[in-house]
């Protein structure tokens, strides 16, 4: 992929944002943590075991982590996800090969102003991305498709 970046001249990469999902996006995730680990403590007969809600909790704890791990930074050129730095992992799609922005927002997401994009590829053989935790995703998808235009227009020449 980095072959398309050096046999480009018509000028360098350029970082427009750098960011991991936000904090208020794991809300529901806090909660259950509070639910697993609290419910059991707080009421003899709960109908959920001790050690079973601690290892719920865990398991969400761990969601937590591997969501947060991941920064997406967005070029002029491409979009890209590096999970960092217990979850190895990199991802990356060029604008001009972007063919569908979806938002996925619940009532919870809503309710926190955050969002789940979902960038779908023109490429058969190139994964879909997801975005966790985005703010404000609306306007972030406004910006990338207008980027994913002028990525086109630019390349069609």
């Amino acid at each position: 992929m980095n072959d398309r970046l050096n046999n480009d001249t018509s000028g360098s990469e350029e970082v427009l944002l750098r960011a991991r999902p936000v904090w208020r996006s794991f809300f529901v995730f806090f909660l259950g943590i509070a639910i697993c680990v609290g419910g059991p403590l707080l009421k003899e007969d709960s109908p959920l075991n001790p050690a079973i809600g601690f290892v719920l909790a865990a398991i969400f704890l761990l969601l937590i982590i591997r969501r947060w791990s991941n920064v997406y930074t967005l070029t002029n050129r491409r979009l890209s996800i590096k999970g960092e730095p217990f979850f190895r992992h990199t991802s990356e799609i060029y604008l001009e090969d972007i063919d569908g922005i979806d938002v996925n927002q619940g009532l919870t997401l809503r309710i926190m102003g955050v969002g789940h994009l979902l960038i779908s590829s023109r490429k058969s053989d190139q994964a879909n991305m997801l975005l966790y935790g985005m703010p404000d995703p609306m306007n972030f998808k406004k910006r990338l498709e207008k980027l994913v235009t002028e990525n086109r227009d630019k390349t069609s020449f």
